[in-house]
């Protein structure tokens, strides 16, 4: 069975989960850290409680799961922020290139990375397209984050399996809620949030891919292109084009909150940690620059050499 994700963390955990949970388990490497309500530090008693719990919490997740199967190369990531940036069919590659380059520019190797991304995502592609030829089943995970859905739609328009000879597809859709073992309710942001111990639960989810939802989900994505907007996300359950400050209600609502000077990272920080919108802090920083473009902040303090560019003070401007 041949798996495709749309994150590096959701092909991390999925790859872990194809032998997660066969044979004897062995302890990992587990850190605490921690502190108090009032900032005091963990006494070494509680510090080894501590340990001691999540130990036996990994153990215990070690020995429900039950492994996926494969092996690390049937797994196949399309890690391109789809939902962002121009994606018109003509000269693709290179538009996508650029965009990635914008969003990783907070890292100081932004754009080799994001040159290393975009090819690997090309050979990748390729060397899925011989799989599917030769007849093997494919299962995709996906979820109502925007990349995630952008790229679903992608593939479809990109494989049109409904050419391919004998291929069978599965859709394994990500609850958008799940109450865990401890009674505790979880708001899923993509596969990437997925513990090892946990993806074999999903399978019983998986449904069939028809040629006709095949041949509906590619022509959406065509669909996309041409409106070429800013962004693309879900909404009332249909994914559409956005306008590229969409997001800016939220930021704004944070910027609220904060003082008259403040860390950047903690704002992208609040509005990620909060709100649960499935996008990266590359693209909260994009907007954070067109605030101060606009003039309703002024950066104060910048980031250190090297360091990743929201790594800085601002200061509020224009009545904020």
């Amino acid at each position: 069975m041949l798996e495709v994700v749309f994150s590096d963390s959701a092909r991390g955990s999925l790859i872990v989960a194809q032998h997660y949970g066969a044979g004897e388990y062995h302890s990992g490497c587990i850190g605490i850290v921690g502190h108090h309500a009032d900032g005091s530090p963990l006494t070494e008693a509680e510090v080894q409680a501590e340990l001691e719990k999540a130990e036996a919490k990994e153990r215990a997740a070690w020995e429900r799961a039950v492994p996926l199967g494969g092996q690390p190369g049937d797994v196949f990531v399309f890690p391109l922020a789809l939902s962002v940036g121009d994606i018109r069919a003509e000269d693709f590659a290179r538009r996508r290139q650029e965009t990635l380059e914008r969003l990783w520019a907070i890292d100081a190797d932004g754009k080799e990375q994001a040159a290393e991304r975009l090819r690997k995502a090309q050979t990748e592609l390729e060397r899925l397209k011989g799989r599917l030829q030769e007849g093997e089943a494919l299962r995709i995970w996906y979820g109502d984050q925007p990349e995630e859905r952008c790229g679903l739609s992608w593939l479809m328009a990109e494989l049109q399996p409904w050419e391919l000879p004998k291929c069978e597809i599965l859709l394994v859709k990500l609850p958008e809620w799940e109450q865990d073992t401890e009674n505790v309710l979880l708001q899923h942001n993509g596969w990437g949030d997925i513990e090892p111990g946990r993806w074999h639960r999903y399978l019983s989810l998986a449904k069939p891919a028809s040629p006709v939802l095949c041949r509906k989900l590619a022509a959406q994505w065509r669909e996309l292109q041409e409106e070429n907007a800013s962004l693309r996300g879900m909404l009332n359950g249909q994914l559409v084009s956005l306008p590229e400050d969409v997001y800016d209600s939220f930021l704004l609502r944070e910027l609220d909150k904060m003082p008259e000077r403040f860390r950047e990272a903690r704002l992208i920080g609040q509005v990620l940690g909060k709100y649960a919108l499935g996008i990266g802090d590359g693209l909260l920083h994009l907007r954070v620059e067109a605030l101060i473009q606009a003039g309703l902040l002024e950066v104060e303090t910048p980031p250190e050499p090297g360091d990743i560019a929201y790594r800085r003070t601002l200061r509020k401007r224009g009545g904020l």
